[in-house]
């Protein structure tokens, strides 16, 4: 069964996601009502050292994330949005060793996951976590402190996560809230 979703996000992740819903047979809307929101962490990743960031920059890795990740869940909550997805990096598990700010990021989106599954659990929405490898974030593989991806090979940006995503906007995935579940090829092992 089709559902509508939104994916926000404006990186090369979030259209790759729009199309590869679209060909599992989704709409992709962005107004009026909706089954489902996906939010693509869409923090620029500079490559710096912490030192290195400006205070505009760190909030335009850090801050901006968090704040527009609330306004577009609140949104498709309010346009009838049943499942919520997060897709975001599992550098925020293992850190990184420069962009600590866009890692961080990442670490606080699992939190408010969470956080709003408990808030949102009892009215039957489901709010969980994609954490995909670093690069499909836009990182440089040699920032990146976790360990080769067990599936080895030429990386996630080859691998197609849209089933997964379809799978926790569906009404399959009822039972399953809060989760973080990882997309990464094996780099992050929880």
């Amino acid at each position: 069964m089709s559902a509508r979703i939104e994916v926000t996000g404006s990186n090369d992740l979030a259209d790759s996601l729009r199309d590869g819903l679209r060909r599992l047979g989704h709409v992709m809307v962005d107004s009026g009502e909706v089954d489902a929101l996906v939010a693509v962490h869409d923090s620029p990743t500079p490559g710096l050292a912490i030192e290195d960031y400006t205070d505009e920059m760190f909030g335009d890795c850090w801050e901006l994330p968090i704040r527009s990740t609330v306004e577009r869940f609140n949104a498709g909550r309010t346009r009838g949005a049943r499942r919520f997805v997060v897709v975001t990096s599992s550098a925020g598990m293992s850190g990184s060793q420069v962009d600590a700010p866009v890692a961080m990021a990442a670490e606080a989106l699992r939190a408010m996951v969470k956080s709003v599954a408990r808030q949102w659990g009892p009215e039957g929405r489901t709010v969980n976590a994609i954490a995909v490898d670093p690069e499909l974030m836009g990182a440089e593989p040699s920032t990146i402190s976790i360990a080769p991806r067990a599936l080895g090979g030429p990386g996630t940006a080859q691998w197609d996560i849209a089933p997964l995503v379809a799978f926790c906007c569906s009404d399959d995935s009822h039972h399953l809230t809060g989760s973080t579940l990882m997309a990464d090829g094996g780099s992050w092992m929880p």
